[in-house]
């Protein structure tokens, strides 16, 4: 006959049959936002087991709705089909680590005019404690080196790179000083060129993403903020 349990090990046990539960039962809140926008952007799958994906829509101008799903190692999208062979299969247009947070915006930067063409994916922890109201999370999705100053902070960005910023206010009613800059080649050479210089509101009822972007064409970089009212589409997770 085996021997009991030492009251530690059954301690233990106990533990890890209640973690396995808390795993299986788990769910996290994730929304998309994906750029540059299209005016009829087409919806692209997120796996989220081994043997099922979701539709997920692709919204640019604004967050997609919220998709509860279980915790992922990976933020993988793509697109199901079937191969020459009559087999499933599903091609991958771009993934990520996901993070550890129970709230997430999922940044899918697209490569090229379709969703085919592959996506650059960016998961941000969207948790109000992590990305309150008032900030601003800037990401460098052009091809120069980009700068700016927003109330009291200052940062400056590389391609691919994102900095999350609280400012405080300059202004009465919550308002902001906003300078934002790009580096550019001219004729006498490399130059900062000054491209916004406004008022942004750091309302704490709003939390922004704001993509500097490079116009294919000019070459010339701008910026587009998406902006959020928290609260409006955020269904927490259920508590474990």
């Amino acid at each position: 006959m085996p021997a009991p349990l030492r009251p530690i090990a059954f301690f233990l046990l106990l533990i890890a049959i209640n973690q396995i539960g808390m795993t299986q039962d788990a769910r996290i809140a994730v929304r998309f936002l994906a750029f540059p926008a299209h005016a009829q952007p087409e919806p692209v799958e997120l796996i989220i087991s081994k043997k099922e994906t979701i539709e997920i829509n692709t919204p640019g101008h604004r967050m997609s709705k919220t998709y509860s799903v279980p915790p992922l190692s990976q933020i993988i999208v793509g697109k199901s089909g079937i191969d020459e062979a009559g087999n499933p299969k599903f091609d991958v247009y771009g993934k990520a680590k996901a993070l550890p947070a129970k709230e997430q915006i999922v940044l899918l930067l697209r490569k090229g005019k379709e969703n085919s063409a592959g996506f650059v994916v960016l998961p941000v922890n969207a948790q109000k404690n992590d990305f309150p109201g008032g900030s601003f999370m800037f990401i460098n999705a052009s091809g120069s080196q980009c700068a700016g100053i927003i109330g009291d902070k200052k940062f400056a960005l590389k391609p691919g790179q994102q900095k999350l910023l609280t400012p405080k206010p300059n202004f009465n009613g919550d308002v902001c000083q906003v300078s934002l800059s790009y580096l550019r080649q001219e004729e006498k050479g490399i130059r900062w060129k000054l491209f916004l210089d406004g008022r942004w509101s750091t309302d704490k009822d709003m939390r922004t993403v704001a993509f500097f972007y490079q116009h294919p064409k000019t070459g010339k970089v701008s910026i587009a903020p998406v902006i959020e009212i928290i609260g409006a589409d955020i269904a927490p997770p259920p508590e474990e």
